[in-house]
């Protein structure tokens, strides 16, 4: 996890690689795009769901034909500093059994490492979907990552207004896993790499990292 324009996806498929590499299996999931796919369901459960959220959050929240949600008025009213965390956690229980299903959906037949990316792990509460095995990823080239992805400074300004920090993600996730008892937050900085390998050679000590931290996996033969 992470704010945006960080590298989340590139460190999420640069670890897998890496995993891969060591002769283990290893899979991504983006949960943004699971979430995407909810969001589009052509099914009579997922227009429920859509629905329901246009009662509590306004119609602005679908798009014209309501066969979609509106993901940019959806984060503005969620991730707003004054939207109370209940308001959070009903649109979680409407939309969390579709996401579920459709996380299941994905890991129905796979061995090895998961690696989940969601930038709004911890702004949701479900870094317990990890066990609470979480890495946060900052950068300070953020305003070049951005700027490489088409994203004007105005809008990140506006972006890190309603999105919390690294520090602050590290902080709630802590809370849930002392709630738990059990996790490990690792964070890790995403430098503004040209060269491929020079890049992947960074993730080196976060690759051993997690390969300590899963080491029943790492000593079994696959």
């Amino acid at each position: 996890t992470g704010t945006i324009a960080v590298g989340k996806s590139f460190v999420a498929e640069k670890l897998v690689e890496r995993v891969r590499e060591k002769g283990q299996q290893a899979h991504h999931l983006n949960i943004d795009q699971l979430i995407r796919d909810v969001y589009a369901e052509d099914s009579a459960g997922a227009q429920m769901m859509r629905e329901a959220m246009a009662d509590i959050l306004g119609d602005e929240v679908l798009t014209e034909h309501r066969n979609d949600v509106n993901r940019g008025v959806l984060a503005k009213k969620l991730f707003a500093k004054d939207c109370p965390q209940e308001l959070r956690e009903q649109i979680q229980d409407l939309t969390g059994p579709h996401v579920m299903r459709k996380y299941r959906e994905f890991l129905n037949g796979k061995k090895g490492l998961i690696v989940l990316e969601w930038a709004q792990l911890a702004e949701m509460r479900v870094s317990n979907w990890t066990n609470h095995h979480v890495i946060v990823v900052d950068s300070p080239d953020k305003e070049a990552f951005a700027s490489m992805r088409g994203i004007e400074a105005e809008r990140l300004t506006e972006l890190a207004k309603v999105q919390r920090t690294a520090e602050e993600k590290v902080k709630a996730i802590e809370i849930e896993m002392s709630n738990d008892h059990h996790g490990l937050v690792l964070c890790y900085q995403n430098h503004l790499r040209y060269d491929v390998e020079e890049a992947k050679s960074d993730l080196e000590p976060l690759v051993d990292q997690v390969t300590e931290l899963f080491t029943t996996l790492f000593s079994e033969p696959q």
